[in-house]
């Protein structure tokens, strides 16, 4: 590993004294920098680290958009926002020390908003299955994310809710945004942290506030 980091090392520094002398003849002043820079980032991928991850979390979630009381004849509600879990797979692949891209995938079970009729009660709650694409800085133990993706929704007892003779659920796709922070205990175990929502509507499924914390394993 070392003797090809010196390889690399050599190869960027005569590159750089190359379009240095030459830089007029070619592209001017700024290929010398584009070279640099790419020798940067060329040596620092030798570093990055790339690979499988599984993740376990638990918090606090929030059903927003939740239909009218007087649309569906209710009495009053009210939210149930723990205990909650969620469960994902990724794949998160490092450009350097510093940037990285990966792909995620996780189920989700969370609490719900409970309906109170004259001679009912009735709970919905939500349970996901979610895809998102993962952007991740790295700053030595610490990660700050994002995640752009959507989710496939499954509200409970939707058809009851809603005053219908049929017991079924509904399910929707959805989009779905995320921010969150990791902190590493060493190369394969850190402490995450993250927000989620997704975008729903007061017809269907509801939007999803949902905070968490847990563990990530990570196998590289």
């Amino acid at each position: 590993m070392q003797k090809t980091i010196k390889i690399i090392m050599v190869a960027a520094g005569f590159s750089l004294r190359f379009f240095k002398k030459t830089q007029t003849k070619v592209c001017g002043y700024h290929i010398k920098w584009y070279i640099f820079i790419s020798a940067l980032i060329l040596c620092s991928a030798t570093f990055a680290q790339s690979g499988i991850y599984i993740t376990g979390e638990t918090g606090y979630s929030k059903q927003s958009d939740t239909p009218d009381l007087t649309s569906i004849s209710a009495q009053s509600s009210s939210q149930s926002h723990s205990p909650i879990g969620r469960l994902s797979i990724g794949y998160l692949h490092d450009f350097n020390n510093w940037l990285g891209f990966g792909f995620e995938t996780g189920a989700g079970w969370y609490r719900g908003t409970t309906y109170n009729f004259i001679n009912k009660q009735v709970n919905a709650c939500s349970n996901t299955t979610e895809f998102l694409t993962i952007t991740t800085l790295h700053q030595q133990a610490w990660d700050f994310f994002a995640k752009l993706g959507g989710i496939r929704h499954t509200l409970n007892n939707f058809s009851i809710i809603h005053n219908k003779a049929s017991d079924s659920s509904e399910t929707k796709i959805q989009p779905e945004i995320g921010v969150g922070i990791n902190y590493h205990f060493n190369s394969h175990f850190a402490l995450t942290s993250q927000y989620l929502h997704s975008f729903g509507s007061q017809t269907s499924c509801p939007s999803l506030n949902i905070g968490l914390i847990g563990l990530r394993i990570a196998f590289w």
